[in-house]
């Protein structure tokens, strides 16, 4: 599976378990994982930047492909 164009010398890809924050933030830790993700990538984004490099984001990966591409499941 392809997560990156061709030309992308480095991927990350961030990620975050919903359930593990539902014990402090309840019906809010979908919202709160949202969040920490955008602080991630934005300081990844902002180092990248320092270095005179490029950034992107992108999203609307098929969830299960995704996971089993990176071992997460």
């Amino acid at each position: 599976m392809k997560l990156a164009c061709d030309f992308a010398p480095v991927t990350f890809v961030l990620t975050s378990i919903a359930w593990r924050e539902a014990w402090k933030y309840r019906e809010r830790a979908y919202r709160y994982c949202l969040h920490d993700i955008g602080h991630a990538w934005q300081s990844l984004a902002l180092a990248a930047q320092a270095m005179g490099c490029d950034t992107f984001a992108s999203g609307h990966f098929p969830n299960d492909q995704v996971a089993q591409s990176c071992h997460l499941t």
